[in-house]
């Protein structure tokens, strides 16, 4: 709430917002508001703050939307469990701690990027408001965000990964 209300009052324009901020694949833990972390960090935050910034980008039309997701969407119906399930809230909130698997939660997180994007998309368009939404899959990227997962492969798996992805300037390209 605090960047979205400290941009609209620096800019009157915003041409383009990139939502990139994520976790990946981290033990269980839950935000000061009870929801759990991957869910509230890679999507909460992203809608709340395109939320609170639409208007602006609405005036400031044409504009765009880029919501960094993944291809680990596919992680939950894959593993054959529901895509999203907020008829328990258990996807999101601490009554999922016990059956908590760091891969399904982060493929849930991201598969909420990709309807939000679908769906924002839909309401801009309805509005006849030309601002463009997209999500994508940036694909592997050696960054920080892997820590958690080389906690749980060993080091011959860590080196044969890190051989195939990308470097931080190419991942930004």
């Amino acid at each position: 709430r605090e960047a979205a209300a400290e941009l609209l009052r620096r800019h009157r324009r915003l041409d383009i917002l990139m939502l990139n901020a994520g976790v990946m694949a981290c033990p269980f833990e839950l935000t000061q508001d009870g929801y759990e972390m991957q869910f509230a960090t890679n999507h909460l935050g992203h809608f709340l703050f395109t939320y609170l910034l639409s208007d602006l980008l609405a005036d400031s039309a044409p504009a765009r939307v880029v919501l960094v997701s993944s291809a680990a969407h596919m992680i939950p119906e894959m593993s054959g469990q529901a895509a999203l399930n907020f008829s328990t809230r258990a996807d999101v909130d601490g009554s999922s701690e016990a059956a908590y698997g760091p891969w399904v939660a982060y493929g849930r997180s991201k598969l909420a990027n990709v309807l939000f994007a679908e769906e924002l998309a839909e309401r801009f368009e309805q509005a006849g408001v030309k601002v463009y939404v997209n999500a994508l899959h940036p694909g592997g990227i050696r960054t920080n965000l892997q820590r958690h997962f080389y906690r749980t492969i060993g080091g011959t798996m860590r080196v044969i990964f890190e051989s195939v992805m990308m470097s931080n300037t190419q991942g930004a390209i």
